[in-house]
């Protein structure tokens, strides 16, 4: 008896006969009874684990299926016409979140002009403001950039030279 596979939407995606293998997918599906089924269904699932990485996009992708480009280091999604990038590393920069706040920290440019800070003040003159500051290596602030005042609705900044 063939095996009928389905998307999550319910529409028949292929037929899987008895002791057949079926490439219509970026994993291998199986037929009842296929001798050695142990390692193939081994491998489909190192590939979910691993999201497809290799340096060549899955040759059968289905709609919402993600791939891990290691060139590009991003991962992404098939739209149902093309990989679509939803994420990326990027080696030198770090985004983290302290204390609320957005800190981005970029490893490679100089000595206290590395990090930044994104966070609601509720220090004065800046309470209940989103403030951008300039921040040294220690997390003290170096400067506040720019604020927005949501009471106003103006942005505002400061703009000094050292």
């Amino acid at each position: 008896m063939a095996y009928t596979i389905t998307l999550t939407n319910g529409t028949v995606l292929t037929t899987v006969t008895n002791e057949t293998v079926n490439n219509t997918t970026s994993l291998t599906l199986l037929g009842r009874n296929y001798a050695g089924y142990g390692e193939i269904m081994a491998n489909d699932l190192v590939h979910l684990l691993e999201n497809f990485a290799d340096v060549t996009a899955p040759t059968a992708p289905l709609t919402g299926q993600l791939w891990w480009n290691p060139t590009a280091q991003a991962m992404e999604v098939w739209n149902g016409t093309a990989w679509i990038t939803v994420g990326s590393f990027i080696s030198n920069a770090n985004l983290t979140i302290q204390d609320g706040a957005l800190v981005l920290t970029n490893s490679s440019a100089p000595a206290n002009q590395r990090k930044w800070r994104i966070r609601v003040s509720n220090e004065s003159p800046y309470v209940g403001m989103l403030v951008f500051e300039a921040l040294n290596d220690d997390m003290t602030v170096r400067n506040t950039v720019m604020w927005l005042d949501g009471v106003n609705d103006l942005i505002n900044g400061a703009v000094t030279y050292s």
